[in-house]
């Protein structure tokens, strides 16, 4: 991602470096430029003739800025980029930069074009190993994700059973619950049931005890009877 941003910086930076440049030509662009010829070379003098003194020799495609000509049109008053003035003769001028000079920024460029695309293809390298990361991490994360997909699936299950597990406990302990109920009101019905066979025996005993007493009285009067109306007494 840093390397992007390099890139898109250094393409920002190029394109701020074209219009500079493009602003500082413009108003030479503007002006009567000239540039020295290539053909022979030239010399520039103090004045408009070959009679006045040799100010200096411009290299060829030197620009210069025109400002005046001679009366009889053979001599033109120039200026350099640096401010060195003079008079050249018209003929070693020309509208077009020199050919060794335009060959000299022909191989600029392509040296500049060079060292440029060096630098695109070592950015591009560097973006295709961090792609390469990317997608290695991008792999691992796809395969986290899969194995967390199935741990969730695990633990969903565990959970339904968990939840299964614990309703049935519920039902096992409310039935508990009945069943002690049940118990409780057996155990209650049981002992109900002993009190009441004590009680029923308890009556029986008595009531035999009675009928016994009833009978054995009853034996007593029926020979006491049998005797008086035998003649005993």
């Amino acid at each position: 991602m840093s390397q992007i941003i390099k890139a898109i910086s250094l393409g920002l930076i190029t394109i701020v470096f074209s219009i500079t440049t493009d602003l500082t030509i413009a108003p030479a662009q503007a002006k009567d430029i000239q540039y020295i010829s290539d053909a022979v070379p030239v010399e520039m003098r103090s004045g408009p003739s070959n009679g006045y003194r040799i100010k200096a020799w411009p290299k060829p495609g030197t620009m210069l800025e025109i400002k005046e000509t001679s009366t009889d049109g053979d001599w033109i008053k120039v200026i350099t980029m640096k401010g060195t003035d003079g008079w050249v003769r018209k003929q070693h001028l020309s509208n077009r930069r020199s050919s060794k000079e335009l060959l000299d920024i022909a191989k600029n460029n392509i040296l500049n074009l060079e060292s440029e695309k060096m630098k695109q293809d070592t950015i591009i390298t560097q973006l295709q190993d961090e792609l390469s990361q990317i997608n290695n991490s991008h792999s691992a994360l796809a395969n986290t994700n899969s194995t967390l997909n199935s741990e969730y699936d695990s633990l969903k299950k565990i959970s339904k059973n968990a939840v299964q597990a614990d309703r049935s406990n519920r039902d096992l302990r409310k039935k508990n619950e009945l069943f002690k109920i049940k118990v409780e009101e057996l155990v209650a019905d049981n002992e109900r049931l002993k009190h009441d066979r004590n009680v029923e025996g308890i009556t029986t005993g008595m009531l035999a005890v009675a009928l016994g007493g009833i009978m054995a009285f009853s034996f007593m009067q029926l020979g006491r009877r049998k005797r008086q109306s035998s003649g005993w007494d």
